[in-house]
């Protein structure tokens, strides 16, 4: 008898601890968003819905929907004072930075002076930190794009990028960045996109094994045959598109 009474109790502990989970859960999905940087919110806001049609504002944005950010554009770093609400979009698999034309008009910022102006070192450096935090607490990231076109955040490395397992496609355009052997550490890493950008040698390619996509695009490596014969020769089965104007 006592045993039944045991195992009716633990039932019941068990269904109980159940609930207060689900409410817990339910309570927090309907909760309003605090964001710690209003413009970051912004953005955010922008992109629910991959940004078709979105209505909704910083003031009554909630967790759930958050779930719908699956590409996250940023625009220009000099916007953001921090980076963190990023990791609130815990189902983005896309993120861009200054991935297109009009991608500051796109996001209602709230200081156009920002805009106009080039990152400085001590910027770079705290946004790089940014998104070595926050970059692989996105589990679900399988794209990474950079673009220097408008020439304001110049960065240093990408080695934010270590630590993003599930990252499949990476492309950096107009970058001055010289080092891509974090790519090697990218276990599901199957395309690189490169163009415009400073890397020399075919190596820091020849470690992210499983490529299955190279696109090179004026660049030094893609101007040096022996490096292109040597990228070819590490992916017989590999897509290799080498284009220079």
């Amino acid at each position: 008898m006592k045993g039944k009474e045991k195992k009716k109790h633990l039932v019941i502990g068990t269904l109980s601890a159940v609930v207060v989970l689900l409410i817990i859960y339910f309570w927090h999905a309907n909760s309003y968003v605090h964001f710690e940087d209003i413009n970051m919110g912004i953005s955010i806001c922008d992109s629910v819905g991959n940004g078709y049609g979105t209505t909704i504002t910083v003031e009554d944005i909630r967790y759930r929907e958050l779930e719908e950010v699956k590409e996250l554009c940023i625009g220009n770093p000099q916007n953001y004072t921090t980076l963190t609400d990023m990791k609130k979009c815990k189902k983005a698999e896309k993120v861009t930075i200054l991935g297109y034309a009009g991608a500051d008009v796109a996001y209602k910022i709230l200081d156009w002076s920002r805009v106009k102006s080039k990152a400085s070192e001590k910027q770079i450096k705290e946004f790089q930190e940014g998104l070595k935090d926050v970059l692989p607490k996105l589990r679900k990231l399988k794209s990474f794009t950079f673009s220097n076109v408008y020439e304001k955040c110049q960065l240093q490395n990408i080695d934010f990028l270590v630590g993003c397992n599930k990252l499949e496609t990476v492309s950096i355009f107009y970058s001055d960045i010289k080092d891509y052997s974090v790519l090697g550490q990218l276990p599901k890493l199957k395309e690189v996109r490169l163009e415009h950008s400073d890397i020399s040698n075919a190596d820091d390619l020849i470690g992210a094994n499983q490529l299955e996509r190279i696109e090179l695009s004026n660049t030094p490596l893609s101007k040096d045959k022996r490096e292109v014969e040597k990228l070819k020769k590490a992916f017989p089965k590999a897509e290799i598109i080498i284009n220079n104007d």
